[in-house]
C-alpha cells in the first residue's frame, strides 16, 4: 500500500478530502523529521514512540573497490510499537 492509497482509505473513512489529508501527512512527516534530528522523541498514545540512537563507528567493506572502510557514528531513526498496537495486531 502507498501513501496515496492510504490517503483515499482515510479520506473515505473519515469524510475529509484527500487533500487536507494529505497535508496533514506533510506537515507530520516534516514535523517528525525535524524533531528527531533535534533528538527528541515523539510519543503516539496506542501507536508507538519514534526516537533517535546512535550508530557506532564500524568497518565495512566497498563492493566497489573492495576496500575495508569506516563508517563514522551517525543517529538513525527508530519506532518502537506500543503494546496496545501490537497487542491488536
Amino acid at each position: 500500500m502507498n501513501k496515496k492509497t492510504v490517503i483515499s482509505k482515510i479520506s473515505a473513512r473519515t469524510g475529509v478530502h484527500k487533500s487536507v489529508i494529505d497535508l496533514v501527512f506533510k506537515g507530520l512527516y516534516e514535523t517528525l523529521l525535524t524533531e528527531l534530528q533535534k533528538g527528541e522523541e515523539i510519543n503516539f498514545a496506542g501507536f508507538g514512540r519514534f526516537y533517535t540512537a546512535e550508530r557506532q563507528e564500524r568497518k565495512y567493506i566497498s563492493f566497489q573497490t573492495g576496500e575495508t572502510m569506516m563508517a563514522p557514528p551517525h543517529l538513525v531513526p527508530k519506532i518502537k510499537f506500543s503494546k496496545n498496537f501490537v497487542d491488536k495486531f
